[in-house]
């Protein structure tokens, strides 16, 4: 009888992993990338990027949030729920879908942590601490993280390669050594628990400094500190710190889970706990690219401003679309008929 129960019990585990895919992965991947790109058609309308250090780094991860929900979150629904697996179709795939996915999430955490710093410089009461917020410094400093990430994964691209397990392709690490450095630092390290700590401390101390001004705003001195601060530096600080929360949400259950995997790789279990363990890490991995999805809703949430920068930027483009210039055979029409452009 348990013989019999225990594939039921393995493939319901497996139906609820699917199941999970279409219901929950989907949907996040759907709002994350449209959230995005509102996120991107906003900022390009409002032209911050250019000179506060802060939309630079929120725009610049805009673009890396897409591209880990694109080549993570959606082709990892094709895989789950519709057996659809490009890396073991083709050998280029194969190499560079990694390095290419974590180009996306370590430069998004970068310019996380850039981000968390920036905002505590930016409203500290100290002069010379605003100043470092400079938005040259900000580009160098992305150009600088991009070329150093884009760099660490030239390993990828070499020792990811397209193998034959019992028949079966599959693309997989082909150099031990380098699995293990993947495994135990960068995965835990680059994308959970140094990110997490940088983020943390910062959105404590940006929290603290904050907190000190409204508490003491009857202080001539405090009041002179908090007009010193721009109302875009207040927003963008704002939206930081909500961001900050949600995104220690979603990455503390992943580094839990990563470190669980880690130490219990060499230990034996049975089918059953194997197949629960999938179903957790499913949920927790799915969980953990809100990180990259809700950067757009948690705007929203912390800034009435930035709503309403939404609903202008919307009725920009929509107005831009109606005033498009007229052709050629309108504009003959219009110069030969002058009534009836009156007229209308």
């Amino acid at each position: 009888m348990n013989v019999t129960i225990l594939p039921s019990s393995i493939s319901q585990l497996q139906l609820a992993s699917k199941h999970l895919s279409l219901t929950f992965a989907m949907p996040l991947c759907i709002f994350g990338i449209l959230g995005n790109l509102i996120n991107i058609v906003v900022f390009i309308d409002l032209g911050n990027y250019k000179h506060n250090a802060s939309s630079l780094y929120i725009f610049f991860k805009t673009f890396c949030d897409l591209l880990v929900l694109i080549i993570g979150l959606g082709l990892r629904i094709l895989n789950h729920s519709f057996r659809i697996d490009f890396s073991v179709q083709s050998r280029l795939w194969c190499k560079i879908r990694v390095a290419l996915l974590e180009i996306g999430v370590f430069n998004s955490f970068t310019c996380l942590c850039l981000q968390s710093i920036d905002a505590y410089f930016s409203s500290s009461p100290s002069v010379v601490l605003r100043r470092k917020s400079q938005v040259q410094t900000a580009r160098y400093l992305l150009i600088a993280c991009s070329i150093f990430w884009i760099s660490h994964q030239i390993p990828y691209v070499i020792f990811q390669d397209l193998i034959v397990i019992k028949n079966k392709p599959t693309c997989r690490t082909i150099n031990e050594v380098f699995s293990q450095y993947r495994n135990y630092f960068a995965v835990i390290g680059f994308a959970a628990v140094i990110p997490v700590t940088v983020i943390s401390i910062f959105g404590i101390l940006t929290y603290r400094q904050l907190r000190a001004l409204n508490r003491d705003r009857f202080n001539m001195r405090a009041r002179r500190q908090s007009l010193a601060l721009s109302h875009l530096t207040k927003q963008m600080t704002n939206m930081t710190l909500v961001h900050i929360i949600i995104v220690s949400l979603c990455e503390i259950p992943f580094a839990i889970v990563q470190v669980y995997s880690c130490a219990t790789e060499r230990m034996g279990k049975s089918a059953l706990h194997q197949a629960r363990e999938q179903l957790i890490q499913m949920i927790v991995v799915t969980g953990n690219y809100g990180t990259f999805a809700s950067s757009f809703y948690c705007y929203c949430a912390a800034s009435k401003r930035f709503r309403k920068q939404v609903v202008e930027a919307f009725t920009h483009f929509q107005c831009n679309g109606k005033n498009q210039p007229l052709s050629s055979s309108e504009t003959i029409s219009k110069v030969l008929n002058p009534q009836i452009t009156t007229q209308i």
